[in-house]
């Protein structure tokens, strides 16, 4: 507010600080490029996460949530009374009807609730047969407070927007400290602290007004052509809103330490102040080297508090590139297979075939498979797809078929039940893996088999859920003594494996031997134990691209910003240097000099990223593995270590390099005379 008796000079501070950003070009481009970027690759990652839900949401909106398959008229007229069903299609199936059904706030529930409600109604109703809309169960929260996918781009945007405050600062930060004589002479004429802090703002409002627009519009576009069909102007709007104001905050946070720096410059202050010399603290050691790489040390101890920012701003992307590399260097893909089916044997053979076929074609492989000359084991395994049900659950899963031989190495893992495989064939009954709820000792469960066969059984023992990892053949929740498979039934299909260990001095012949068998079984593959490490590699080295391409990403990013951060810092003491070679150091001293400020900086972020990146390479590592990630064995990722580390020196020297000897075109005079 301006009182009648005071000068309205809004105008004036606002002509300051135009005229103040248009003649430092350095600073106006660089700080327009990290405000614009920042703000496009927030509007990405939001435009992108924002896109893939209503892209989910839109596809499942066309579908039915759930089918109930195969059910009566009575059944129907029970489902139109239901208060939780909201609509309902009914069409003709084969053994009765197929109700298309909608849940009422179904897009309101967790996926587990969801599932809660759905199998309710099938179980009130005796509904054997229920479809649950994948993609609608997806389009669902999963009931935790963020997701995986989530949590690393609230972390890259977090990481975006703290590297974009500190090069803001920095850059900031060195103009004005290059400023100090012109901000003492306007305190000289009368300009308020206030005026000056004014000044900045009215600086860091202009910059925003442009680079915010620019930078939600690259990102806007950019989220459009990676999910098109996602794109909603509502989100988009709010979207836009909330990145501006994210961006404008973090930029106004940034400008609070330059803007106390500038207004609180005293006139008399400032006419001492030369090149940004006085925040110099000088060191202790009074004898000490002048030569070009000793300066270049005195400058940066000197100023170790502003070089920090570019230590840390450097040194963090490093540090996540050399995490995601150390993890993926440390998969050991023959652990992996090693934990497979691949722990019973080298070669493993895969067939599917209906089970009434199967008995008499496979006693015969296995017969001739025994036979080859250095054969040691042979493992059958064989399971086939069902739909279960109990009073209150129902579920569709593999079903593992067990043999008496197959029984001793199951018997480890009983938690509760029967431990004789005859008492359970004698019982009619099947065994169930822990963790299903509402099942126990004593259970009935209907199995529907793929031919339509439903049979009876009763759960007659618990199994421990560790069978799963410590033997890699049995998938499902329910296992079953093949002599309990129905005689009216087998006509479904089942998907055999046959594991074959063999001598490793006869692996190759065994190898040889079984692909002139399967030529005549048919409908048969083979597969080595290398061949699956070689996939399974090709596949780990996928993750390990897309895992590294995001910290690369990121890198691109401060690597920017650090080269900004250091082309601003030489054209903002082009004064200093110019003073320097007027009292006698030659061009090349100079030069030699300022590289080696940069060539100090990159190896301290290196080294900072080295100590950590092996420290805390070790922790997160040896935090998996207590976790039960088995396969990881701690590897520093040297090759890419060096490969990152050589490049980041060649760009920064290399821009150093490029920026000195474009300063060194104006004359020492004019340089002289700048005062930025």
């Amino acid at each position: 507010m301006t009182w009648p008796f005071d000068n309205d000079t809004k105008s004036i501070v606002k002509k300051i600080a135009r005229n103040d950003i248009s003649k430092n070009r350095i600073k106006k481009v660089f700080s327009m490029i990290t405000i614009s970027l920042a703000t496009a690759l927030l509007m990405v990652l939001a435009m992108y996460e924002s896109g893939y839900e209503i892209s989910k949401d839109r596809l499942a909106a066309g579908q039915p949530q759930v089918i109930f398959s195969e059910v009566s008229e009575q059944q129907i007229s029970l489902l139109h009374l239901d208060e939780h069903i909201e609509t309902i299609v009914v069409t003709d199936a084969k053994n009765g009807y197929d109700a298309q059904v909608t849940i009422v706030d179904a897009t309101k529930m967790t996926q587990d609730g969801f599932s809660t409600v759905v199998n309710k109604i099938a179980s009130q109703y005796n509904i054997r047969h229920v479809i649950k809309n994948e993609l609608f169960m997806d389009s669902l929260p999963d009931g935790g407070l963020l997701n995986q996918k989530n949590a690393i781009i609230v972390v890259i945007s977090f990481f975006v927007i703290f590297i974009s405050a500190l090069v803001i600062y920095n850059i900031f930060y060195l103009s004005i400290t290059n400023q100090v004589q012109q901000f003492g002479q306007l305190r000289t004429i009368g300009m308020t602290q206030k005026q000056i802090k004014t000044v900045i703002s009215y600086e860091r409002k202009g910059l925003c007004k442009v680079c915010i627009p620019v930078g939600l519009f690259i990102g806007g576009f950019i989220g459009y052509l990676l999910q098109p069909n996602g794109w909603d102007w509502g989100h988009a709007i709010i979207l836009s809103v909330l990145i501006a104001l994210i961006i404008r905050f973090v930029v106004k946070i940034s400008l609070n330490k330059p803007a106390k720096v500038a207004s609180s410059i005293s006139p008399i202050s400032s006419s001492k102040y030369i090149g940004g010399m006085n925040s110099y603290s000088a060191p202790h050691k009074l004898k000490r080297k002048l030569s070009p790489l000793g300066i270049s040390m005195i400058s940066i101890t000197a100023n170790w508090k502003k070089e920090i920012v570019s230590l840390l701003s450097l040194g963090l992307c490093g540090l996540l590139f050399v995490l995601a590399a150390t993890y993926s260097a440390s998969i050991d893909v023959e652990a992996i297979v090693g934990k497979e089916i691949y722990q019973y044997g080298q070669l493993v053979i895969d067939t599917t075939e209906e089970y009434n076929q199967t008995s008499e074609k496979l006693d015969v492989l296995l017969q001739n498979i025994r036979s080859i000359p250095g054969v040691n084991a042979v493992k059958q395994i064989m399971e086939t797809d069902i739909e279960w049900s109990t009073i209150n659950t129902i579920g569709d899963d593999q079903l593992s078929i067990i043999t008496a031989n197959d029984f001793s190495s199951i018997q480890s893992f009983i938690q509760e039940g029967k431990t004789d495989y005859q008492s359970m064939v004698n019982s009619n009954e099947v065994m169930v893996v822990g963790g299903l709820d509402d099942i126990c000792i004593g259970s009935t469960v209907v199995f529907s088999f793929g031919d339509g066969v439903n049979q009876t059984y009763t759960v007659g023992a618990i199994l421990d859920s560790n069978i799963y990892s410590n033997t890699a053949i049995y998938g499902g929740w329910f296992l079953i003594p093949q002599e309990l498979i129905p005689r009216n039934s087998g006509n479904f299909f089942s998907t055999i494996k046959i594991v074959v260990a063999a001598n490793n001095t006869a692996l190759k012949n065994v190898e040889t031997s079984l692909k002139e068998l399967l030529d005549d079984f048919g409908g048969s593959s083979l597969t080595t134990m290398q061949e699956a490490i070689a996939a399974r590699n090709i596949t780990i080295k996928q993750v390990s691209v897309a895992i590294i391409s995001i910290t690369l990403f990121l890198m691109f990013f401060s690597i920017l910003t650090f080269t900004s951060t250091i082309i601003t810092s030489v054209a903002t003491r082009q004064r200093e240097y110019a003073m320097l070679q007027s009292i006698g150091m030659k061009r090349k001293q100079v030069e030699v000099m300022v590289l080696g400020e940069s060539f100090l900086l990159v190896a301290g972020s290196l080294l900072i990223t080295l100590l950590l990146g092996i420290i805390l390479g070790k922790l997160m590592i040896k935090a998996m593995i207590d976790m039960g990630i088995f396969y990881l064995t701690y590897t520093f990722p040297l090759r890419l270590y060096a490969i990152y580390s050589l490049s980041i020196i060649f760009i920064i020297l290399l821009t150093t390099f490029s920026v000195f000897r474009a300063m060194q075109k104006v004359s020492l005079v004019d340089r002289l005379r700048t005062t930025e």
